[in-house]
């Protein structure tokens, strides 16, 4: 594995738990 895919795949690791946190965020709001 290249540097780069190896890159890609943290980078869009990173964004899948950023986007997973922020749904938890608004669905808590949604709740209360």
């Amino acid at each position: 594995m290249n540097a780069k895919s190896r890159l890609l795949r943290i980078g869009t690791f990173i964004m899948n738990i950023y986007v997973s946190e922020k749904q938890c965020d608004t669905e808590g709001v949604i709740t209360n």
